[in-house]
Parts: C-alpha cells; sequence; structure tokens
C-alpha cells in the first residue's frame, strides 16, 4: 500500500521556487518507506530561460512531466508500460535548463540535463537488470536512480508546441549514461511524443526505444 502526499511549493522569491513531492509506501501501523520522487531549486532569471538543481524529473518524453499526477491526466490511469515497467517520474539528482523560442508556427522548447545516471541491478553490479524478484520484469523495480561510477549522464529534449497556434505539441528526447561500475557499458533511451487536443479530444502517443 502507498500513499502520495500533495507537492510541497514555496515561493522564495520572484521567479525563484522550491518544489518537494513524498510517496509513503508500506503503510501499516507505520510508514515502512518514504520515497522523494522530486525535489529541486527552480530559477527562471529570464523570461524564457528556467534552470533547475536538485533532484529534478527529467525533460523525457510527454508523460513524465505532464502527466505524472492523476489530475493531470484525462485518462483514468495512465500507461501500463510507463507505470508498472518504465516508472514515473523519471527523476534524478542533477541539473537542468530550458530555452524557449518563439517563431511564428510554434514555441521551441530546448532542455538540457546532467544526471548521476542509472546504475546496475541492487547486490550484482555486473547486471543491469534481473528479470526475478524483487525486481521482475520492471524496470522501475531493477534500475534506481543511483549509480555505481563516477561517471554523468546527459540527455535533452526538444519540443515543439502550440503548433500553427494549436493545442499541438511533437518532441524527441535522449538520455545516455554509463550503468557499470567501469563506465564502460551504456544504457541509453530514445524517446518521440506527441500529443493534440482538438475539438474536445485529447491524443497522446508516445514511442520508447531503450538500449544496453
Amino acid at each position: 500500500m502507498f500513499k502520495r502526499v500533495p507537492s510541497l511549493f514555496r515561493s522564495l522569491k520572484e521567479d525563484m521556487d522550491f518544489l518537494l513531492d513524498f510517496t509513503y509506501r508500506q503503510i501499516g501501523n507505520t510508514t515502512g518507506e518514504t520515497r522523494i520522487q522530486y525535489g529541486y531549486l527552480e530559477h527562471r532569471p529570464w523570461e524564457d530561460l528556467t534552470y533547475r538543481v536538485g533532484k529534478i524529473t527529467l525533460p523525457f518524453g510527454y508523460y513524465n512531466q505532464k502527466r505524472f499526477y492523476a489530475f493531470q491526466r484525462i485518462e483514468m490511469s495512465p500507461p501500463t508500460f510507463q507505470t508498472a515497467i518504465l516508472g514515473l517520474p523519471i527523476s534524478h539528482v542533477g541539473a537542468g535548463a530550458q530555452k524557449r523560442f518563439k517563431t511564428a508556427w510554434s514555441r521551441i522548447d530546448a532542455d538540457l540535463y546532467a544526471v548521476n545516471g542509472y546504475g546496475a541491478t541492487t547486490g550484482n553490479a555486473k547486471f543491469f537488470r534481473s528479470a526475478t524478484l524483487p525486481g521482475g520484469l520492471a524496470l522501475s523495480g531493477n534500475v534506481g536512480p543511483t549509480n555505481n561510477n563516477g561517471d554523468v549522464a546527459f540527455g535533452g529534449r526538444l519540443s515543439f508546441a502550440e503548433l500553427a497556434g494549436k493545442d499541438m505539441e511533437a518532441g524527441a528526447s535522449y538520455y545516455r549514461g554509463a550503468w557499470d561500475s567501469g563506465g564502460s557499458h551504456y544504457f541509453s533511451m530514445a524517446n518521440a511524443h506527441f500529443h493534440a487536443g482538438v475539438a474536445g479530444l485529447d491524443a497522446v502517443a508516445e514511442v520508447l526505444h531503450l538500449d544496453v
């Protein structure tokens, strides 16, 4: 059993905020596990530039930042692959920045980030993941936001929003980082997404490629 609690949001000063989110798991007479989903400082020094420092939600795909909470979704439940296999949110300790550009036909959002990265399966540094319990087949159960090397993982996302002045968005994301202690084996994720809200209908499509 687990319980989500509302995020803590505090405005430190103009254009600077601190955001924090908890999940309580294994709830009985006491709480057996407390997870910080994310906790970061966000600053907007200019209207079109934002940077984040802390345990940030990665700018990866569409669902990870925009449909994480139930109240953000029109769907009754998120896609099974996102919740049960990949896991939401994808968040790591590091820093990221977003720059926005306005054009006559769309708003362009360019995100870059550097984070600690994914590590190997707990208890066996030679395997990226294990299909046995407790992790099972779920990537989220096998690969946590801890790393066993000093390498930094990098990634980014390029999105085109407000296409033709309408509620439409398309974009591509990428992540790459070493997962083994020697820093010679890499895990990468590539994603493409599309969202459109037309005539009261909401459509979201994502395709994800994983490579180890």
